[in-house]
């Protein structure tokens, strides 16, 4: 390892190469240098610790090993040990020597000739020193880590405990709507039943109010109940044979009905052929309708939304796209997250902000993606790619079968389920048997 040895400048005479050799005979890693200049790039790449004679730190190479050794990390101090000379013009230069490197050097100064014994003992003492230093600098940098991951981890806890808390105040406004609108009828009603004055006409008509807000919670609850499931991993999926334009088409019939559709609005399915896969056909018709709702929702003052849907080999694509409040750049990413709203203020658009997150992790389950291109105030494309047959049970390969194998009996058999598609309480009662 580099970190584990010494590097030695000594460019006159034997030296060099004969110390070289002594810490070799010992086991010590050990590399000669040319100059200064490669010293300063050896040590760049780790070095225990440095040898050095006097003659090789004239001129301002001294000044250039003090700027390095000041650039050390906190925890670094590289050991140095300088072998001086003889003689009066020795003495005078080691002095100088001395007084350039002054406190900036963790150095250790050995008159020559040196014994075999000191200079091995130096040489010990650096490597022990200088795994001390790597110790402390593992240790620095653990406990910055450490830092580093307790505050992540504290930013999520605090951001999970927002998210909670945005979303409690979110579910309870958006339960308390139709309970109370439920609460107010119920109690209206039966203070007309009580007085006899009850019109039925009204009742009717207060009826069909109390069944879209019914509706409405029924979905609510439902969207929290799969949340629950999703993160237990409790989801289970049923595959069967699906006409995905039956689906589709059924999808668009429902939401025609509710809230969000107003009379501005127009929904269009592009197909160019007839589409059958193997998916959960009520956990796919769930998807669908999040999506397509979420254009309606998203467009409140009308405009067109398109359902595309295509295959491709053994993939089928499903964008729907709208041409409604678009979604702001900085809000994409946590855009398929649970409780995520991209649009905070509830007078624009209502609900939890779990339809996404469930949608996703619904498409995933299928071994499916799902992304979304979005521009403000132009509208907005959600696409989902899903494997013709989706992965589901546990050792199945995906292996596309042919269509004959898939138990339709023709094409005209086909289109008429574009006809007759499922009711959706059948699919709500299949996917509470999910759960």
């Amino acid at each position: 390892m580099t970190r584990e040895r010494i590097l030695i400048l000594a460019p006159f005479g034997r030296d060099g190469l004969m110390l070289q050799g002594m810490l070799h005979a010992v086991g010590i890693a050990a590399t000669c240098c040319a100059d200064i200049a490669e010293v300063l790039r050896e040590m760049a790449a780790g070095a225990a610790g440095l040898f050095i004679s006097e003659e090789a730190l004239l001129g301002s190479s001294a000044q250039e090993l003090v700027a390095v050794l000041d650039e050390q990390e906190a925890w670094s101090d590289i050991p140095l040990v300088v072998l001086l000379g003889k003689g009066d013009q020795a003495t005078r230069a080691a002095a100088e020597l001395v007084r350039t490197l002054g406190e900036q050097a963790n150095v250790t100064y050995l008159d020559r000739p040196v014994r075999r014994n000191t200079l091995m003992s130096a040489a010990t003492s650096m490597l022990r020193s200088r795994r001390r230093q790597y110790e402390a600098r593992d240790l620095i940098r653990a406990h910055a880590v450490a830092e580093l991951r307790e505050h992540e981890a504290r930013a999520q806890a605090e951001a999970a405990t927002a998210m909670r808390d945005e979303f409690l105040g979110v579910a309870s406004h958006e339960l308390r709507t139709p309970l109370t609108v439920v609460m107010g009828y119920a109690e209206g009603m039966a203070r007309s039943a009580r007085r006899g004055t009850l019109d039925l006409t009204a009742l009717a008509a207060r009826l069909e109010e109390l069944l879209l807000h019914a509706k409405r919670l029924d979905v609510l609850v439902e969207d929290l109940l799969d949340t629950s499931r999703i993160q237990q991993g409790r989801i289970l999926l049923e595959p069967t044979r699906v006409n995905l334009i039956a689906l589709t088409t059924g999808v668009i019939e429902r939401v025609r009905s509710s809230p969000e559709y107003i009379a501005g609005h127009t929904i269009e399915v592009l197909a160019s052929q007839e589409i059958v896969g193997v998916w959960d056909e009520s956990r796919l018709d769930q998807v669908l309708t999040n999506l397509v709702s979420n254009a309606l929702k998203y467009s409140p003052d009308g405009g067109r939304v398109t359902v595309e849907l295509e295959e491709r080999e053994s993939r089928v694509s499903i964008r729907v796209t709208d041409e409604g409040l678009g979604i702001a750049e900085d809000r994409v990413p946590d855009l398929f997250q649970p409780f995520s709203r991209v649009h905070s203020d509830r007078r624009l658009v209502n609900g939890t902000g779990l339809g996404l997150y469930i949608a996703a992790q619904l498409v995933e389950r299928h071994r499916g993606t799902i992304d979304v291109t979005s521009r403000l105030g132009e509208g907005t494309t959600f696409t989902v790619d899903l494997p013709l047959r989706a992965v589901i049970e546990e050792g199945d390969t995906g292996e596309v079968l042919p269509r004959d194998d898939w138990g339709l009996a023709s094409t005209d058999a086909t289109r008429a389920s574009l006809d007759a598609p499922e009711p959706a309480h059948a699919r709500r009662a299949s996917r509470r048997r999910n759960g």
